[in-house]
C-alpha cells in the first residue's frame, strides 16, 4: 500500500507544476510542497484530501435547466394582428396532451389581466363579472376551457366588434367598472 500514496503525491506535485501560478495562490504552493516532502507511509487519504482539493481548480456547474429542454409551442401568428393574443394565451396557457388551453378561474383570471395591461380600452376585464362573461362568450365549444383560436378570436371581437354577441360586451367594457355592492 506503501506506493499508492506516493503515486497520488507524484501527480499532485506534477499537477500543481502544470495550474499557471495565479490559480494556485501562496497557500496551495505550500500546502502541495508539504505532501510531497512527506514520506510515502505518512500519507493518509485524510490529509491528501485538502491538498488536492486546494490543487484542483473548481469547475462550476449549474443544475438541469428543465426550461430549455422543454418543448415551446410555437407562434402561429407572428408578424400579425393577432400576434399579441397569442404571446398572452401562450403565456398563461397550460397544455394537456400537447393541446394548450387555457381554463375558468386563475388562469383565464391572469390573461385577462395581461390583456387589460396592454389594451386600456379592456381594463374593465378585470371585473369578475366582466370577465365571466368574456370567457362565456369566448368558449364557443361550450367544453370549459378556451383554446388558442378562440381566444384570438374572442380578443379581437373584443377590440372590434364584429359577431352581434361581443358588440353589448364591447359596450359595457367602454363604460368602464361597475360597482361590486
Amino acid at each position: 500500500f506503501g506506493c499508492i500514496p506516493l503515486a497520488l503525491t507524484a501527480s499532485l506535485h506534477r499537477l500543481c507544476r502544470t495550474l499557471p501560478p495565479h490559480q494556485l495562490g501562496g497557500a496551495m504552493m505550500m500546502r502541495a510542497a508539504a505532501v510531497s516532502r512527506q514520506s510515502a507511509f505518512a500519507i493518509s487519504r485524510r490529509s491528501l484530501r485538502p491538498a488536492v482539493a486546494a490543487c484542483v481548480v473548481p469547475r462550476r456547474c449549474f443544475s438541469f435547466n428543465i426550461y430549455e429542454q422543454s418543448p415551446q409551442p410555437d407562434a402561429q401568428h407572428m408578424g400579425t394582428q393577432s400576434e399579441t393574443a397569442e404571446s398572452i394565451f401562450l403565456q398563461h396557457a397550460k397544455g394537456e396532451g400537447g393541446v394548450q388551453h387555457l381554463s375558468a378561474g386563475q388562469p383565464f383570471k391572469a390573461a385577462c389581466m395581461s390583456l387589460a395591461r396592454v389594451y386600456p380600452q379592456l381594463e374593465a376585464l378585470t371585473n369578475p363579472a366582466l370577465e365571466g362573461r368574456a370567457f362565456e362568450l369566448m368558449n364557443v365549444t361550450g367544453d370549459g376551457v378556451i383554446d388558442r383560436e378562440e381566444w384570438i378570436t374572442g380578443v379581437a371581437n373584443l377590440l372590434d366588434p364584429i359577431q352581434e354577441r361581443y358588440k353589448n360586451l364591447a359596450k359595457r367594457l367602454g363604460q368602464g367598472f361597475t360597482s361590486m355592492s
